[in-house]
């Protein structure tokens, strides 16, 4: 079972739109990196993604990510966890 912490979450049930709404931005922010050439850009709108998607991910199981400071770390961390795969927690971080 995976801990949910309430400093950095909150139980709250979505929508399935609202969970396919933070996918559809994830997508826009990847099509937005894939068109650019300027490496700055494509990090950051990749990983912004990938943020997102650890959000729409932690929200199908019933949370909410609260806005504070280290919830990045926390989002990565969980979405390691859901899909049972350490080296997201390595690379995103």
């Amino acid at each position: 079972m995976i801990y949910f912490e309430e400093n950095y979450f909150q139980k709250l049930s979505f929508t399935h739109q609202q969970l396919k709404q933070y996918f559809q931005i994830a997508v826009d922010d990847l099509a937005i990196a894939n068109n650019h050439k300027e490496v700055a850009v494509i990090f950051r709108f990749s990983y912004d993604a990938f943020i997102k998607l650890g959000i729409a991910l932690i929200g199908k199981r019933g949370f909410k990510v609260r806005s504070v400071v280290g919830h990045h770390v926390k989002i990565i961390e969980k979405l390691s966890q859901l899909l049972g795969n350490k080296d997201i927690e390595v690379y995103g971080n």
